[in-house]
């Protein structure tokens, strides 16, 4: 049986019965049944009454997708509830014809609690749920593989022992550069599975090795229904949604750090959260992956376990971190002695840049400090003859706050020039990857943005440029989002037991930030203490929920939020609607995400189009 424990209440939602424009009465077939159905119109979240009748009914249940007229026009729906009680006087239209199986009634009330949660509407998530191709009913249960039972009855690996014998909701801490497979492979061996991964090519690449290694496997959402049937079903962020045997107690998400787990359209659900509430209610074991375990999945857990440090440390490669501010101002450019020498010997190398905000970068020409806040958490740039924190709104003169220089200089960056830099430091070739057709293009060295870290398959060199734009952006998660690049060079690299050259190269002027001390003793547990504290201090989450509002509706629904929490402050006490921002947008902040998505769903919508991002992962 699937447990109803939830973190919240959803609260119930408005259903109409404007679907009675014509005659079937319910009564007047035998083995008739009402159901209410929510279409999959546009703009449209209501319910709406209709008949099955006897040819249909048996074939008809919660999540079922049918066809109906409305208004009309034939549209789908989903079968929200069955055999609904309605009033005799009403008489209702009968639905048009049963089209595919659909969503298990689980997951329908998943999907509801998804959309009040993330503040969007249900058919959206309902859709993400639904089968990417007709559906006529479920598979038949067949027996699994007897390899696959026998090979998981005993775990070798103490520390994986104690992770399988933990409690409900796990944080597994992994090696920056272990094989997934060496993790995920005791936690669903022993029964069905659900795994979540945050790519398509890494679940094609996890299902066959699970295949492969005697374990019925189903990949998502190829194989929509057989998940039904057991074994593991392995996919990408839609997975959370796919149908489960009855007996399937274990879910796992691969690199829960990963934003691509985060859906960009609204509703904007986290596969992450969406699969701890799944697992919560129908009592299954939740295992969260990562090497650098996020502060919001740190929040949900029972327990943290983490491998011994030396288990850890080998999974590492060195990273070295070069401080840009010793070397005299204005003699190597972008280019340090010691990142020319790295790639000149060098079997295979990348270096990274991204453009992402680089006219705002400004350091004093005579100490080499970059202008920050006086927290030293952000950057500042110039305005109006002084600095200021777009961001924050703190302002100061023109003056370096460590040396008192008053010369100050931009630091322009740009990919294209950068690789024709280095190709005459070093002598040979450098490929841009960053440009289009040169993906696959051959070279020993590259130059790219971030998202070379994902084109290459492996580099012995990986060096960051200028990583100052990635630990001081205007984004309350930068200090995680740092980590999971320089995580993402340590699998480019592999660990130093596998990679004994293997170099991870750091150009900072900010060689003391948190995210680079826990990298050099390769140690990530170091930045959350400091993390936690930053955000307590500033409500951020998980010690609070946010919401952003964009686009030409946002400014009315801000106000609209305002007078709404102004009206009823025990409600929603220590709401707060930050903004505008620079770019128009406002954050909403609330003490809990039941309190956000209650104000969220009650607040009237402008006529102007809004849209709401629930745990924006930029903000």
């Amino acid at each position: 049986m699937i447990s109803d424990q939830r973190l919240f209440e959803v609260p119930a939602l408005e259903t109409s019965t404007e679907s009675s424009e014509v005659a079937t009465d319910p009564s007047t077939e035998p083995g008739s049944r009402v159901v209410r159905v929510l279409v999959d119109v546009s703009g449209i979240d209501k319910t709406f009454d209709y008949v099955a009748p006897q040819r249909w009914a048996d074939s008809v249940e919660i999540g079922t997708i049918v066809s109906v007229k409305l208004h009309g026009r034939r549209v789908d729906a989903w079968v929200m509830e069955v055999d609904v009680a309605v009033d005799d006087s009403y008489t209702l239209r009968p639905i048009e014809r049963v089209l595919s199986m659909g969503p298990p009634a689980e997951i329908v009330e998943l999907a509801q609690w998804t959309a009040f949660r993330w503040a969007g509407r249900r058919r959206s998530v309902l859709r993400s749920a639904s089968p990417p191709v007709r559906v006529s009913h479920w598979p038949t249960t067949h027996q699994r593989r007897p390899e696959a039972e026998t090979s998981t009855n005993v775990v070798s690996d103490d520390f994986m022992a104690d992770v399988v014998a933990g409690p409900q909701i796990v944080g597994v801490i992994t090696g920056a550069s272990q094989p997934t497979l060496e993790v995920l492979q005791p936690l669903v061996a022993t029964g069905d599975a659900l795994v979540v991964v945050p790519t398509v090519k890494r679940a094609r690449y996890l299902a066959g090795q699970l295949s492969r290694s005697g374990i019925t496997t189903h990949q998502f959402p190829r194989d929509w229904a057989s998940g039904m049937t057991g074994g593991v079903v392995v996919g990408q962020r839609s997975s959370v949604w796919a149908p489960l045997a009855d007996q399937a107690k274990t879910m796992v998400v691969v690199d829960e750090h990963d934003d691509g787990l985060q859906d960009e359209r609204n509703p904007t659900w986290h596969a992450r959260d969406v699969l701890v509430e799944r697992a919560r209610r129908r009592g299954a074991r939740c295992f969260l992956l990562s090497p650098c375990l996020s502060l919001a999945a740190r929040a949900q857990v029972d327990e943290v376990f983490e491998p011994p440090r030396d288990r850890q440390r080998s999974n590492w490669p060195v990273v070295e971190v070069i401080d840009r501010r010793k070397e005299e101002p204005g003699r190597y450019g972008l280019f340090s002695p010691q990142v020319v020498e790295a790639l000149r010997g060098a079997s295979s190398g990348v270096a990274i840049l991204n453009r992402k905000g680089r006219s705002v970068m400004l350091s004093c020409r005579t100490c080499g400090e970059l202008v920050k806040t006086t927290d030293g958490e952000r950057l500042m740039a110039e305005s109006n003859g002084a600095l200021i924190c777009p961001s924050t709104g703190e302002t100061r003169p023109k003056v370096c706050a460590v040396c008192g220089g008053t010369t100050l200089k931009r630091l322009r960056l740009g990919v294209s020039r950068a690789a024709e830099e280095l190709s005459a430091l070093i002598g040979e070739p450098v490929i841009d990857i960053s440009k289009k057709g040169n993906e696959s293009s051959a070279s020993r060295i590259s130059i790219g943005t971030e998202a070379a870290l994902y084109q290459l398959r492996a580099a012995d060199v990986v060096v960051f440029l200028d990583f100052d734009q990635e630990l001081l952006a205007p984004r309350y998660r930068v200090a995680e989002q740092a980590m999971a690049l320089l995580v993402r060079s340590a699998r480019l690299i592999r660990g130093r037991s596998t990679n004994p050259n293997g170099r991870l190269i750091i150009q900072t002027r900010t060689p003391e930030h948190r995210v680079l001390a826990a990298a050099v003793r390769s140690d990530v547990s170091r930045l959350v203490e400091p993390e936690l504290e930053l955000r307590s201090g500033l409500g951020l989450p998980p010690h609070g929920s946010l919401a952003e509002l964009s686009n030409s509706g946002a400014s009315d629904l801000a106000d609209s939020i305002r007078q709404l929490s102004a009206s009823n402050p025990d409600r929603w006490p220590n709401l707060m609607v930050m903004g505008p921002r620079e770019d128009g947008n406002f954050l909403v902040r609330s003490d809990t995400a039941e309190q956000l998505g209650s104000i969220l769903a009650e607040a009237p919508r402008p006529q102007d189009r809004v849209r709401v991002v629930v745990d924006p992962p930029s903000a």
